[in-house]
């Protein structure tokens, strides 16, 4: 059995829990599932206030997934699919909670974000304690081909600048682990590049950048509210 999820639905202003089916059902069936979004940002420094993203490009180059044929980036922000518990079954029919929320953000940032332990040692995860990680919202988003429908709430985290350069991002593909570079860019550079690779695409029909859509749904309509609080959380920690 392949990645289980959690399958939800809207109740007026909760999240209800309505099954459980393996990830790639849901993707291709449009089946709306649950996954968490990781904004980590940088307090202090030059960069202050830029968002912390990964360059996926060695991972999707492995997988033969990347977009374009001249792409040389792939911009990511952390995060993936919420993993039912080993009583989720149980939790059907039931809200989802900050628990499970922050259950799924741990599980998934203590294999994607880790930092250098010193002395050539095994990288270890990002400590993110508790109340460190900031609520932030769900985004909504269905890919191009309207089958993927995923719900993502998404986190905001402060990372000291004086911590990033120890950051190493991580992936896995065919459970080999890939160490994967990490930059910053501020909110709006990061609509710029993906307003940039949307038209290079209509011109060209290619692009040398891809933005993944954990990053673009920022900017769609429909996650307004999200993007502007996530902005307001940035500036409060820039003051």
């Amino acid at each position: 059995m392949g990645e289980l999820v959690y399958m939800i639905d809207k109740a007026g202003e909760r999240i209800v829990i309505t099954g459980i089916t393996e990830r790639k059902y849901a993707e291709k069936n449009n089946l709306r599932h649950l996954t968490t979004i990781c904004a980590p940002f940088l307090v202090g420094g030059e960069s202050a206030g830029n968002l912390i993203v990964h360059d996926r490009y060695g991972k999707q180059k492995a997988k033969g997934a990347l977009k374009y044929s001249g792409v040389y980036k792939s911009l990511n922000l952390f995060g993936g699919h919420t993993t039912p518990t080993k009583d989720g079954l149980n939790l059907i029919g039931t809200f989802v909670t900050e628990a499970i929320l922050f259950d799924g953000l741990c599980k998934e940032m203590g294999e994607e974000l880790l930092r250098k332990s010193g002395n050539d040692s095994e990288p270890i995860p990002y400590d993110i304690p508790l109340f460190k990680a900031i609520p932030v919202g769900f985004t909504e988003y269905t890919d191009e081909n309207k089958k993927n429908n995923e719900y993502s709430y998404v986190f905001a985290l402060p990372v000291n600048f004086s911590d990033y350069e120890s950051l190493i991002a991580a992936d896995d593909y065919e459970e080999k682990d890939i160490q994967l570079p990490v930059e910053n860019h501020s909110l709006e550079a990061l609509k710029a590049m993906w307003l940039a690779e949307k038209l290079a695409v209509v011109k060209s029909g290619t692009s040398e950048v891809e933005v993944c859509d954990a990053i673009f749904r920022l900017f769609l309509p429909e996650n307004k509210p999200v993007h502007d609080k996530l902005e307001k959380i940035i500036k409060i920690y820039k003051r």
